[in-house]
């Protein structure tokens, strides 16, 4: 289902799975952006600016083709020859040493003035179950979400929470570590911060605690990731350790997905992700659209209901199709299919057009004419399509 017209379609399993409080967002770098925060690139090429790398050196020379890259518009996210930024913090760290290197990345990340944290309270009202607990990860080393929400409980390596306990998971975890509050006395603490390859590597493959956090996550929710990019090193590390592990299960774990649909879908399969793929334009504009609405159907799913049912009270014909497939959506859940049939006046009965797939996609024609008058031409496609069908629920026999 989409939430606007060129927002991304969402599995209805997975709106499903995040109203019965079954769904974890695991956020990243560019949860972080609109606030005014670097993404992990950025990040590496502002640290080695204020350690005063030179450009003509081979770190320097590295981070200009990497953004040189970045920037070409025949770039794949994925291409072969793309800076590898979890080595290229293990290069720095070598050279500045730790705590040089931590204490500019903790600077880099406290945000200057008040950030734009609207985007951070969508995820937090996505993340809310309903019993109230908030269940919810992040690799991003920022205290936004503690910002966003007063009280937050927050979780860090190695204190996570158990998550074979109903209650032991109420809050944000930082999987990768957390910088210090603003009044620290010491901003080069970096303990527990996951920058270099050395630190991924003991996380996800070595020692693993990270991978066995998610893994046993993965058996008991369903995970979206956000914020990513199909080639950042949380990912590459996080799907490495669970294909080892054997963990990967299907339907389990999604990822929100900017780029071209098949490219996207194809590189996000071979790491066992199903991917959501979204129009990218406008500083993702459409992705955050659809994210703020679909945070306010998880603040009150009855009113969602209502307005959808409100909708279904005009003719399929004279919506859009990602309007009618918000009422297909509504119907293919027991709750939104009784709240239909039960609306006053009732909908109009052409709504089973677009609710069975033989009149959806029936040849296009002509009505029946008695008055020697030729009708106009009908396409049951473009008067009852959907972006796409349902697979399951009350009316998933007949889609």
């Amino acid at each position: 289902m989409r939430f606007t017209e060129r927002g991304p379609i969402i599995p209805n399993e997975l709106l499903d799975a995040r109203d019965a409080g079954d769904v974890v967002f695991i956020c990243g770098a560019g949860v972080s952006i609109p606030a005014g925060l670097p993404d992990f690139f950025n990040l590496a090429s502002k640290v080695a600016e204020r350690l005063g790398v030179a450009p003509d050196s081979e770190l320097g020379c590295q981070i200009n083709a990497e953004s040189d890259r970045r920037k070409s518009k025949n770039s794949s996210p994925v291409s072969v020859g793309s800076l590898s930024l979890d080595q290229f913090f293990t290069a720095l760290t070598r050279i500045y040493g730790s705590a040089q290197v931590n204490a500019e990345v903790v600077k880099l990340l406290r945000p200057r003035g008040k950030a734009k944290l609207d985007y951070h309270r969508a995820i937090l009202d996505l993340s809310r179950r309903p019993d109230g607990r908030q269940r919810l990860i992040t690799t991003n080393f920022d205290r936004l979400f503690e910002k966003a929400q007063a009280r937050l409980r927050s979780y860090t390596p190695p204190l996570f929470p158990d998550l074979s306990r109903s209650d032991g998971f109420d809050g944000v975890v930082h999987l990768h570590g957390q910088i210090p509050e603003a009044n620290a006395t010491r901003v080069d603490d970096g303990a527990g911060l996951i920058l270099t390859s050395a630190d991924f590597g003991r996380a996800y493959l070595a020692e693993a605690w990270a991978t066995r956090f998610i893994s046993n996550l993965l058996d008991r929710h369903v995970v979206v990731l956000l914020g990513y990019s199909a080639d950042d090193p949380p990912i590459r590390y996080l799907l490495e350790g669970l294909n080892l592990s054997g963990r990967i299960r299907d339907k389990r774990l999604f990822s929100f997905a900017a780029g071209e649909p098949a490219q996207t879908e194809a590189e996000w399969r071979e790491r066992g992700v199903n991917a959501i793929p979204y129009d990218s334009a406008n500083g993702h504009e459409f992705l955050w659209d659809s994210l703020h609405a679909w945070a306010k159907r998880a603040r009150d799913p009855g009113a969602w209901r209502r307005q959808i049912v409100e909708l279904a009270q005009s003719s399929p014909r004279s919506l859009k199709s990602f309007e009618r497939g918000q009422v297909v959506a509504l119907c293919s859940s027991v709750e939104g299919a009784t709240s239909f049939a039960a609306a006053d006046p009732h909908p109009s009965a052409e709504w089973l057009c677009v609710f069975d797939a033989y009149c959806r996609y029936a040849r296009p024609g002509r009505t029946p004419s008695y008055d020697g008058k030729t009708s106009p031409e009908i396409d049951p496609l473009i008067e009852y399509g959907l972006d796409r069908p349902p697979l399951s629920g009350p009316i998933g026999m007949l889609v």
